[in-house]
């Protein structure tokens, strides 16, 4: 994490588990909706642009590969697209452990 950021932590926390609700509420609703599937785009898109404003670059990397599998007529199966949305909330969560930091699921 960037050094000073220190005291945003929290708030990123509380940002990224809003976020990844949503998106696992959107990608479980998804289906071939293409509406939903921009919106779970957004939500990683912003996490991502957070994550790398916070020097979070493991959870940024992991954002930019969900919105990868996100893209084109060869999006990835449900079961990955739910793997990457587990892998980003088991980051979070040992980010917020780390930090000493509680967060609500």
């Amino acid at each position: 994490m960037v050094q000073g950021l220190d005291d945003l932590l929290p708030l990123f926390l509380a940002e990224a588990g809003d976020r990844l609700e949503r998106l696992g509420s959107l990608l479980g609703a998804a289906g071939g909706d293409g509406e939903k599937l921009n919106q779970a785009r957004r939500e990683l898109h912003a996490l991502k642009g957070a994550s790398r404003m916070m020097g979070l670059r493991e959870i940024a990397d992991a954002c930019h590969l969900a919105e990868d599998q996100l893209e084109g007529p060869d999006r990835a199966p449900h079961e990955e697209l739910e793997a990457s949305g587990d892998q980003l909330r088991t980051l979070v969560d040992a980010l917020a452990a780390d930090g000493g930091v509680e967060q609500n699921a």
